[in-house]
């Protein structure tokens, strides 16, 4: 699953550099550019990208870890309206199946939809009505690993009903452990 989420950011991603340059020569009424062969420098460093991150992501299913995850709507003079808080311990089986055992968890003051929380378990983080928050990405070296710390968001987002929603979104990652992950 984590694997598919890698590949379709990154189809995404290619999807959008190849889109953006062919509205960019349209705009200058030049015909558009093709995309790069196969063995250019773009489809080579594409290539190394999704290699590291499948490592990355093995390496990752090796470590159990918490995670304290807070999404907030913001209304008028940046006050909290609304806010959902998670802390898990999250642990991944024999197989890679991740396990989460929540820790933490008041009643929430706003309800997120399903697939919101179903993208707290992807280092991607969520698709509000097809519309994607910006996302700050930090991640630290333990020795071994660049694992996550912080995912960071605070965007405005304009759905599909034409409302103008702003989301802040934390997640914080801590107290990695890779003794104990494959539970």
């Amino acid at each position: 699953m984590r694997r598919n989420c890698l590949l379709r950011f990154l189809a995404a991603t290619l999807c959008a550099v190849v889109f953006s340059s062919a509205v960019a020569a349209a705009q200058a009424q030049e015909p558009p550019v093709k995309p790069a062969p196969a063995g250019t420098d773009e489809a080579r460093i594409v290539a190394q990208l999704v290699a590291k991150e499948t490592a990355f992501q093995r390496a990752f299913a090796g470590y159990s870890f918490e995670r304290e995850a807070i999404i907030q709507s913001i209304g008028m003079g940046r006050q909290v309206t609304g806010e959902y808080f998670r802390r898990s311990r999250i642990s991944f089986d024999p197989q890679g199946v991740m396990r989460e055992r929540v820790i933490k968890m008041p009643v929430p003051g706003l309800a997120p939809s399903q697939t919101d929380i179903d993208d707290l378990n992807t280092i991607q983080l969520f698709v509000l009505e097809e519309v994607f928050p910006t996302f700050d990405y930090y991640r630290e070296h333990d020795g071994r690993s660049w694992l996550p710390s912080t995912v960071f968001a605070d965007d405005e987002l304009e759905l599909k009903s034409g409302a103008v929603v702003r989301v802040r979104i934390r997640v914080k990652y801590r107290d990695y452990d890779s003794t104990g992950a494959r539970q």
